[in-house]
């Protein structure tokens, strides 16, 4: 059973309602709308906050499908024993904890929402937190996720219709999610609506200012996809212009941008076969990029430009730059 501050977090999703959540029969997690009384279902005691509409979609989307979640998992989760998986997600969660941590962020009494949260690979880190809702339209992953870790509260839901209250968390974050989405407007502003006006909204996404974009347009042609397919049928990269006009139509200001990864492994390294190179030179070679990351990944420049852009804001705070070094 939820207790009474956890589902005061929650609402109802269906079209024009947004009542309380409350316990079903004491039944645990099945919820229900004390407005408009509709009945949650559950699985595995994660429930499912869909519309009635959206429900009957469930089961279609990719990252229900076992073959996916097990690449999903292989890669970021096992992390293959391959170095470049290892410093794919070093990389990617050191982005966005670098700005947290830059502007003092105490996850202590907090509640933290991650939006497409696959396996996690953040919510483990801010252990103090009081609130860890892992949100996902994946009951595949979200069932992995809970047997590993009680602590979190697993949702299923979507995006962009997320079943939370207005203003009721501290940091809504999403790590590469939205290339997934064709409604990344919506996402956002969902993201922006349940956070805190004191609190920290963080993404982030694919960069289409990188020299990547140009390679996948290159690769999703009819002609280059018989040959070797793209990995996704949709796959939409975005660019920081992209990001801070959804920030200005949510009033939420640019409190930092960081960059993550180079891209390079996709237009250059598989041109030389560097997954063929001794696995101990492959790290060293990923750990100087790493490095050069970690010096210049805020930099006015390369925060717009490597491969993945991560983006931190708030509605009240804004943090002063330095000219030379920040944006």
């Amino acid at each position: 059973m939820f207790d009474r501050e956890t589902l005061d977090h929650l609402k109802c999703v269906q079209l024009k309602c947004s009542g309380n959540l409350i316990n079903k029969n004491g039944l645990n997690p099945e919820l229900s709308c004390e407005l408009c009384k509709y009945n949650y279902k559950s699985v595995s005691g994660i429930p499912l906050l869909y519309s009635k509409e959206n429900l009957s979609t469930l089961n279609k989307k990719s990252w229900n499908q076992k073959v996916n979640t097990d690449s999903y998992t292989d890669k970021y989760l096992k992390k293959d024993d391959a170095p470049w998986s290892h410093y794919t997600d070093e990389s990617e969660i050191y982005s966005i904890k670098r700005l947290l941590d830059n502007n003092k962020f105490n996850e202590k009494n907090k509640t933290i929402i991650v939006c497409g949260t696959g396996n996690d690979r953040f919510l483990s880190i801010y252990k103090n937190a009081k609130y860890k809702f892992a949100v996902d339209t994946s009951l595949i992953l979200l069932r992995r996720l809970k047997e590993r870790d009680k602590n979190f509260i697993c949702i299923c839901a979507d995006m962009e219709n997320l079943p939370f209250q207005d203003y009721s968390v501290d940091l809504s974050l999403s790590i590469r999610v939205f290339q997934h989405l064709k409604n990344p407007q919506i996402a956002f502003s969902e993201m922006s609506r349940i956070t805190k006006p004191d609190g920290y909204l963080a993404i982030e996404v694919y960069n289409k200012f990188n020299l990547k974009e140009i390679y996948k347009k290159i690769r999703m042609t009819n002609f280059f996809n018989k040959i070797k397919p793209w990995s996704l049928k949709y796959d939409e990269y975005y660019s920081f212009l992209q990001i801070k006009k959804w920030a200005n139509k949510n009033a939420i200001k640019t409190v930092e941008w960081s960059g993550a990864g180079w891209g390079i492994h996709f237009y250059l390294f598989d041109l030389i076969r560097f997954k063929t190179f001794n696995p101990k030179l492959q790290k060293n070679i990923l750990d100087f990029y790493f490095f050069l990351e970690k010096i210049l990944g805020t930099n006015v420049f390369f925060s717009k430009t490597l491969e993945k852009i991560t983006f931190l804001g708030t509605m009240q705070k804004k943090r002063k730059h330095n000219f030379f070094s920040k944006n």
